[in-house]
C-alpha cells in the first residue's frame, strides 16, 4: 500500500511522525512522503524545510506533498499532542475531496494516530448541548480532560481567548466526527500494521485487477 504521512513537522511531533513512518515501512508499505531520512533544516519555523528543499518555494513543497497524498492509498495523520496545524487542516480537506469525488485517485481512507485533544470532551456531549460555560467547567475541573487543558495552555497564544478556542475546537470536532461516521477516516493505525490483513488486501486488489 502507498501511504503519505502528515502532521506537524516540528518537535515533539516530528520524532513521532518518523517513528510511524518506520513502523509502516516495516509492515510492508511504501511511504511516498516524507522519507525517514528527511532532516529538517529550520525546526521551529512556520514552514519546515528539509535538506534538498533550500531552493524550492513554499508552493512547490506544498504541491509535492499534496500530490503524494493524491497518489496514496492512505493518508496517515500523526499527532502526539492532540494538535493539528493549518496545513494539516488543508491536507485533510484535500484528502476528503479525493476520497469522495475523484475516481482517478487511489486514496481510500484517512487514518488519525489518535483523536484531537478535545474530541472526547465534545463527544461526551454530542447528543446534548455543550455550551461554552459547560466546556470551560469541563476543561478546568475534570481530570479526564487534562490533555485538552494542556494543549490549550501550550497553544493559547494563537487564540484571542478561551471562547475562540472553544468554537475552533467545536468546528474541528464536527468535521472529524463526520469523517469517522462516513467511514472516510478512522482513529488508530493498527489495521495498517497488521501484515496478514495487508496481504489479504493486496490479494484482493490483484483479484480485482484480474477481473
Amino acid at each position: 500500500m502507498n501511504i503519505t504521512v502528515g502532521g506537524r513537522f516540528n518537535e515533539p511531533n516530528w520524532s513521532k511522525l518518523i517513528e510511524t513512518v518506520k513502523k509502516l515501512k516495516n509492515a510492508g508499505h511504501t511511504i511516498l512522503a516524507p522519507s525517514e531520512d528527511s532532516v529538517p533544516i529550520n525546526p521551529g519555523e512556520a514552514v519546515i524545510l528539509f535538506q534538498g528543499d533550500e531552493n524550492k518555494t513554499v508552493q512547490e513543497i506544498a504541491t509535492f506533498f499534496l500530490d503524494c497524498i493524491e497518489k496514496s492509498d492512505a493518508y496517515v495523520v500523526v499527532d502526539c499532542e492532540g494538535v493539528y496545524g493549518g496545513d494539516v487542516f488543508e491536507e485533510i480537506g484535500f484528502a476528503t475531496g479525493w476520497i469522495i469525488n475523484n475516481q482517478e485517485s487511489p486514496l481510500k481512507k484517512i487514518y488519525f494516530t489518535e483523536p484531537p485533544a478535545c474530541y472526547n470532551l465534545f463527544l461526551k456531549y454530542y447528543k446534548s448541548t455543550l455550551t461554552y460555560e459547560i466546556f470551560k467547567a469541563e476543561l478546568f475541573q475534570n481530570p479526564e480532560n487534562a490533555n485538552a487543558l494542556n494543549m490549550y495552555k501550550k497553544y493559547r497564544g494563537i487564540y484571542k481567548d478561551l471562547e475562540e478556542f472553544f468554537y475552533s475546537e467545536k468546528w474541528f470536532f464536527f468535521k472529524i466526527k463526520i469523517l469517522i461516521d462516513e467511514g472516510i477516516a478512522e482513529f488508530g493505525i493498527d489495521s495498517l500494521l497488521n501484515k496478514n490483513q495487508i496481504q489479504d488486501e493486496n490479494d484482493q486488489d490483484e483479484n480485482d485487477i484480474e477481473k
